[in-house]
């Protein structure tokens, strides 16, 4: 499918046929293969193909009922083109029903570079697969600089979808995504990372009209402010999952998100600034909260989980800490003897807790820890010689799995401890 014309006589046999004339003709080849084949003549021919619903062809001898099955499809480096997309789509009806699209628009740096026709996935091949395939319910579009707001609001077409997500969408713009908040009223994840050009008009959009958001994903968004965000929570009070990175927020935010999210399982912080002790100690509201992730999270401080509520954490089942260089083992403490049903603790690049706040943190949550995770650490303790007073393995009863990877201060009695009461080591 190149740009090459045929030719006769300075006469374009191709592309000088009307649209209409290509689709009344085409419609007497049904057949998936004798599309296909058509579809490999020109890109003309193949975006009329594609653009063809069933009902537009007059001979139905060849046509099979269409199956049932549902279909994932994924798209990776020099595939990502609106060639491949539309042959797709073509092709799709004999199938079954595309219901799971990802598309990874970047080679890896360690892949060689796409050949010279290489082109990547736009507005067009986009909008046809939307058009084809109105059962999607996931779609997902990685590094597609080609993508505008225009072609993710042909998506809106897709009235089952459920799942979006878009990462480095360089080009996506409000106006798209509130198209397809407005025609995809099922939607319940929304996941918007590295867009440099989505604002708050698009989370107002998703607030009014996505009834059955449960799941939000935002990071590296720099026009996503707090009113966005805050626009967003009170309308959605069904939200399940809540994950903000890399960006500036304020206390109001975390407010908000505890105080009208009261259905919130999990909720994570990755490397956000602008909250201050007050702020975070909002975080203990959140009655359902079942996994807490806190990483790289500046302000964060004991003096924060001291001012909460000792059953704020009550219901926490899994806690990750990584590089929250603030917190000490009186944080450690607090948040493990809130947690009382906490089941799987990870400990990422602390260097800040001793040895002796490990162990009396993990007496805490000793009657329900199930996995430990001990990664980068530094358990640096003087009153190293005491730590024989904690009879953890009699303490410990359904541990089952825990993991050490470069830890300084781990003795020989933290890993005789965990031969004699752990199932599984790593």
């Amino acid at each position: 499918m190149d740009d090459q014309r045929v030719q006769v006589g300075g006469q374009d046999l191709i592309d000088d046929l009307p649209d209409e004339l290509l689709v009344h003709i085409f419609s007497f080849i049904p057949a998936i293969r004798d599309r296909c084949c058509c579809g490999a003549v020109s890109k003309k021919w193949s975006l009329l193909q594609a653009s063809m619903p069933r009902s537009d062809y007059i001979s139905r001898v060849f046509l099979l009922p269409r199956p049932s099955q549902e279909i994932s499809r994924s798209f990776r480096g020099s595939e990502a083109n609106d060639t491949r997309l539309v042959a797709m789509a073509i092709g799709i009806d004999a199938r079954g029903v595309l219901t799971n699209l990802s598309v990874i628009g970047t080679l890896p740096d360690s892949s060689p570079s796409p050949p010279s026709g290489h082109r990547s996935i736009s507005d067009v091949g986009l909008s046809i697969v939307a058009g084809v395939c109105k059962s999607l319910k996931s779609l997902s579009l990685f590094k597609c600089p080609k993508i505008t707001g225009w072609g993710i609001g042909s998506v809106g077409h897709c009235i089952g979808l459920e799942r979006l997500e878009l990462v480095d969408a360089m080009s996506v713009t409000d106006d798209g995504l509130v198209i397809l908040a407005i025609r995809s009223l099922n939607l319940s994840s929304l996941s918007l990372v590295s867009c440099p050009i989505v604002g708050n008009h698009s989370l107002q959009a998703f607030a009014k009209y996505s009834t059955k958001l449960k799941s939000v994903t935002l990071a590296s968004c720099p026009l996503i402010t707090d009113s966005g965000i805050v626009s967003l929570v009170p309308y959605r009070s069904s939200l399940e999952t809540v994950k903000i990175a890399s960006m500036k927020l304020s206390d109001i935010v975390l407010q908000a998100i505890a105080c009208y999210s009261r259905k919130i399982q999990i909720f994570l912080l990755d490397n956000v600034w602008g909250v201050s002790d007050m702020g975070y100690c909002w975080i203990g509201l959140a009655r359902e909260l079942k996994c807490l992730v806190l990483k790289a999270c500046v302000g964060l401080s004991d003096r924060c989980l001291a001012r909460v509520s000792p059953a704020s954490f009550a219901g926490v089942r899994k806690l990750a800490i990584n590089k929250c260089s603030s917190l000490s083992d009186w944080g450690l403490f607090e948040l493990t003897r809130s947690a009382g049903e906490l089941e799987n603790v990870l400990l990422h690049s602390c260097k800040s807790f001793t040895y002796r706040g490990l162990m009396v943190a993990l007496r805490n949550c000793s009657q329900s820890l199930k996995t430990l995770a001990l990664i980068k650490c530094d358990f640096l303790d003087e009153q190293r010689d005491q730590t024989n007073s904690f009879p953890l393995a009699q303490r410990c009863p359904l541990l089952e799995t825990v993991e050490v990877d470069q830890c300084r201060g781990i003795g020989d009695d933290f890993i005789l401890w965990i031969g004699a009461s752990c199932k599984r080591q790593t």
